[in-house]
């Protein structure tokens, strides 16, 4: 896959996930606590641990840091990818065995994207409306957190399987050179894949909790 289609795909993704977030703020920020507790200081707001006053400097400062970790880590893939793109991809003949390979994966990934997508939305939907609180933080909380990690499974499936199918023909052309290049190639290409699990696993860890964690202390 080329480097243009995957950022065009992330780019998607990130539009998709910020048109839920912002429609989220809005149930945030008209978040109400019951009576009991119902008074200005116990108003739910976003990335409310910056102002909360139980979590000190350093806590702050290592939150980030794993948002940093993480994004790094995202940047380290992405250079990854674009030298297994990079990479000679052999002779014609190896070409067309490479393609036959690559079509059969891409049968495989539509086929799974039409049976998983479907039930994706539909948890998605039970889960924001099967809340049995009133709190709106929650309901929106918890379904942002599992179309997020849904989609950051998704894509890290995908894309692990659309770079191994062109990492293959690499690898298999470089061998005919060099055992070290390779081997370097056969790294990068899986390296690629747990780059990102790694990664959006943190960024989406890191984002839920700077979204919910001041709710929870709250209630909790």
């Amino acid at each position: 896959m080329k480097t243009s289609r995957m950022l065009w795909q992330f780019a998607v993704l990130a539009f998709f996930a910020s048109c839920f977030v912002l429609l989220g703020s809005k149930g945030f920020e008209q978040v109400q606590v019951s009576e009991d507790v119902a008074d200005s200081s116990a108003q739910f707001s976003l990335f409310g641990i910056f102002t909360d006053p139980s979590y000190n400097k350093t806590e702050i400062i290592a939150l980030l840091s794993i948002l940093v970790v993480a994004l790094i880590g995202l940047l380290y893939a992405y250079m990854l990818s674009r030298q297994v793109h990079a990479a000679d991809n052999g002779t014609v003949k190896m070409q067309k065995v490479a393609e036959a390979i690559r079509q059969g994966a891409n049968s495989y990934l539509k086929i799974q994207a039409r049976k998983i997508w479907p039930l994706i939305a539909i948890i998605t939907v039970l889960l924001f409306i099967s809340n049995t609180t009133t709190e709106p933080a929650l309901r929106w909380g918890r379904s942002f957190a599992f179309i997020m990690g849904a989609s950051f499974s998704w894509l890290v499936g995908y894309y692990g399987m659309r770079l191994a199918t062109i990492g293959n023909l690499r690898v298999a052309t470089a061998a005919r050179k060099s055992y070290g290049q390779a081997m370097q190639l056969g790294y990068r290409t899986g390296t690629v894949t747990g780059m990102l699990t790694d990664s959006l696993g943190l960024l989406g860890g890191t984002i839920i909790f700077l979204f919910l964690e001041e709710w929870r202390m709250k209630h909790f």
